[in-house]
């Protein structure tokens, strides 16, 4: 009885080791992936909030308007336009409507909602939509690899530095548009390259138009690939190109097209309107936030300073990735044997059009000279990302010829320093890279904006003395915050006029109701001490007793007005917009902040104290709110923390919850 089966050859053996080598590679990376992936925290930026947003609003039956998601606490966004009345996310809509679609299985598998649970769901979604593409990306990369290579070394060389070293690996941690579109064009390009090989199955032609379109609705600037990839099959075989790829292609592009009159009502996305009336507006007296762009969204560098720092600078695709130098090596092999007729050279039509894309993709970046922000807080120029595959191609002649161990040593050292970039990224690709943070620290760089000052000192949390309105009605203000059991406690500031030596008699009263009776605290505030060079004596605080004033347990609120148990000066943090029951607009406001350390006793532990308040001059004393926290150093637990809101005003339309006779 003799054995049917074929013979296997050395050659057989030689590849199936590799193959079974680079199979083991992916499933490393991918469980490493994935387990970043379960770590990292959800709804990590205001960018991939905008596309949750949506994901959520869908969901929900709210369609594309995300009013009511933008304004849930922790999903809120910078990313949104204004349309007809109603907030929109800025991204395309395909892809947060085939999010939806995942979620919405994740959901009716699990019985978990996305809101609800959201740090459950997120993973699992992105685990369909980044981590399961990978794989198949990965997958074929290895074979285009194998294909055009001549040493068993480079396929997993290749592998290893997508899955390891490249953006690719922080972003499949987040939800974006950036790591579909490369894992897209991956399988566009493994069809694309079978019919360079000779291929004429419709299937292939019809794979390579699919998922060519769907880079393109993923990244505009992909609109170049598939214009190229069409010319070439073209020419290859038009009959097939019209048959299969062009239908195939239609599909994603006329869905593309089909949302975006369906969320917009019209086919241009929203994106494609930056610096319009629908990114810059005014809503409740808050401005979006490119009205006036801040930090690195503001830069204003020239050209070449933008194209230095894009490809060998803070955001450098070099710099970060220095593996990629190989691909310029690899493009330099390909071209210089452009008439070899050689296996090697079946890779020109890819290494050519991969430079040749890099080329247009910079160029249309520097052409938008109004936005020079390097893909904004981000671990690399996110933008770029869509391009990484065909760079992993283009490195292959120069990866082959490392053959030897020196070589190869080369070739690692490359990828290590590769993947550290990609690794101090891993947990959230929202922000800077390390190279960046060097840079900043070192001096070099500066894209921070002039913080904001007080024309002079302060010491409380009052950010002005209004006087009295007349001889009866002061000017006052009351706020209310919420204890920890649920109770709403009211507090009520009111100026009581000049005393002898001119200093201004502030009252206030703490009570756990909203009319306040009785007598109050007493404090007197010269204008020099308040906002002035001379440090407050606020020892001069006196307390009428009366024992109908309910007193807070907490000695904090004894603090009042100056929010520490010692004078401290407040210093300016930023700029905020922040709504009170006084007004539907909210309030442009300084938020200030001071600190202090202090031992609690002689064996007790070290705390420290936050006084911070919100001043503006729309209202009585400059303040609309404040807030007093307290911090065990030595454990790191809150001790506690209150935050007092306005809720009226004497400037404001409402009773005035007081009558006093000045004590003058």
């Amino acid at each position: 009885m003799t054995d049917a089966s074929p013979a296997v050859t050395a050659a057989d053996r030689d590849a199936v080791a590799p193959r079974a080598v680079r199979a083991l590679l992916v499933t490393v990376v991918l469980t490493a992936v994935a387990g970043n992936l379960f770590r990292a925290e959800p709804l990590q930026s205001a960018n991939d909030r905008s596309r949750w947003c949506t994901v959520e609003s869908l969901l929900s039956g709210n369609g594309y308007v995300i009013d009511e998601i933008d304004g849930t606490r922790g999903w809120s966004t910078i990313d949104k336009v204004r349309h007809e009345g109603h907030f929109y996310s800025t991204k395309p809509p395909m892809l947060p409507t085939l999010v939806a679609g995942v979620a919405w299985c994740v959901e009716r598998a699990s019985g978990l909602d996305l809101r609800d649970d959201t740090p459950t769901v997120v993973p699992w979604v992105l685990l369909f939509v980044n981590v399961v593409p990978l794989g198949v990306a990965l997958a074929l990369l290895g074979r285009i690899a194998e294909r055009h290579s001549s040493r068993g070394f480079t396929p997993l060389f290749v592998v290893a530095a997508a899955g390891t070293a490249t953006l690719l690996l922080p972003f499949s941690s987040t939800l974006n548009n950036h790591t579909v579109a490369a894992c897209s064009l991956v399988v566009s390009l493994a069809a694309f390259d079978r019919i360079l090989a000779g291929s004429r199955s419709f299937v292939a032609f019809a794979v390579a138009g699919f998922f060519a379109a769907f880079t393109v609705v993923n990244e505009l600037p992909a609109a170049s690939y598939g214009v190229a990839v069409f010319a070439v099959l073209h020419w290859k075989s038009p009959s097939r190109t019209w048959a299969a790829f062009v239908p195939a292609a239609l599909v994603p592009l006329v869905a593309h097209f089909a949302l975006n009159v369906v969320a917009t009502g019209g086919v241009v996305p929203f994106y494609a309107k930056y610096g319009t009336e629908k990114y810059v507006y005014v809503h409740e007296g808050v401005p979006s936030y490119w009205a006036n762009p801040t930090g690195i969204d503001a830069s204003t560098e020239s050209p070449l300073v933008y194209f230095l720092h894009c490809t060998v600078g803070h955001h450098g695709i070099y710099s970060l990735s220095p593996v990629f130098l190989l691909t310029l090596v690899g493009w330099w092999f390909t071209l210089k044997r452009a008439r070899d007729r050689s296996e090697r050279s079946k890779l020109l039509p890819l290494a050519a059009m991969g430079l040749g894309l890099t080329a247009i993709v910079l160029a249309f970046y520097l052409s938008r000279t109004q936005n020079y922000n390097y893909g904004g807080i981000s671990a690399g120029l996110r933008w770029t990302i869509w391009l990484i595959p065909f760079w992993l191609v283009g490195m292959l002649p120069a990866v082959d010829r490392l053959a030897t161990p020196r070589g190869r040593a080369v070739a690692l050292v490359l990828l290590f320093a590769s993947a550290f970039s990609a690794w101090t990224s891993a947990r959230s690709p929202w922000a800077q890279p390390w190279l960046f943070d060097a840079m900043e620290q070192a001096g070099w760089i500066d894209y921070s904006e002039p913080e904001p000052t007080l024309d002079e000192p302060l010491h409380t949390l009052i950010g002005s003395l209004p006087g009295l309105r007349d001889e009866t009605r002061p000017s006052w203000i009351r706020f209310r915050t919420t204890e920890g059991d649920g109770r709403s406690v009211w507090l009520l500031l009111f100026d009581h006029g000049l005393d002898d030596e001119g200093g201004h008699e502030l009252r206030y009263a703490v009570s756990p109701e909203p009319l306040l009776l009785g007598r109050a605290h007493v404090v007197t505030l010269r204008p020099e001490e308040l906002r002035g060079t001379d440090t407050p004596d606020w020892q001069r605080e006196s307390l009428t007793h009366d024992p109908t004033i309910w007193k807070p347990r907490d000695a904090r609120d004894g603090f009042f007005p100056f929010g520490l148990p010692e004078p401290a000066r407040f210093r300016v943090r930023k700029i905020e917009y922040v709504r009170t029951p006084l007004r539907r607009d909210a309030f442009e406001c300084l938020h200030c902040m001071a600190t202090l350390d202090k031992f609690a006793g002689e064996n007790g532990p070290t705390l420290r104290y936050y006084a911070e308040t919100w001043l503006t001059d729309e209202v009585p004393f400059g303040t609309v709110k404040f807030a007093t926290t307290v911090v065990n150093l030595d454990t790191g637990e809150l001790v506690s923390k209150q935050v007092w809101t306005a809720i009226d005003a004497s400037d404001f339309p409402t009773e005035s919850p007081i009558v006093v006779t000045p004590s003058r």
